[in-house]
C-alpha cells in the first residue's frame, strides 16, 4: 500500500476511535518513530550485522555451545 494511501486511511478512521483507543495509537506512533539502537549504529556496523545474519540464515556460524563457553570465560575472567 502507497505511503498516501495508508494516511488517507489513518486519518479517516481517526475521528472513530474512542480516546483510549487515540491515545494508544499515538503512543505507537511515537515509538516506531523513534530511532532504534540498530538505527543509530553506523553503516558500517549494520552491514556487519546484516551480513553475520545472512551468514546464519545459510547454517554458517559458530554453534550456540562455542558462543556460550566464550562468553561464560569472559564473564568469569572479569569477574562477573
Amino acid at each position: 500500500m502507497p505511503r498516501s494511501e495508508a494516511i488517507e486511511q489513518i486519518n479517516a478512521a481517526l475521528e472513530r476511535l474512542p480516546d483510549d483507543r487515540l491515545e494508544d495509537l499515538a503512543a505507537l506512533a511515537a515509538a516506531w518513530a523513534s530511532p532504534t539502537a540498530y538505527s543509530m549504529l553506523s553503516r558500517a556496523d549494520r552491514m556487519a550485522i546484516d551480513a553475520a545474519l545472512d551468514a546464519l540464515d545459510r547454517d554458517e556460524g559458530e554453534a550456540w555451545k562455542t558462543v556460550k563457553d566464550g562468553l561464560d570465560a569472559k564473564l568469569k575472567a572479569a569477574g562477573a
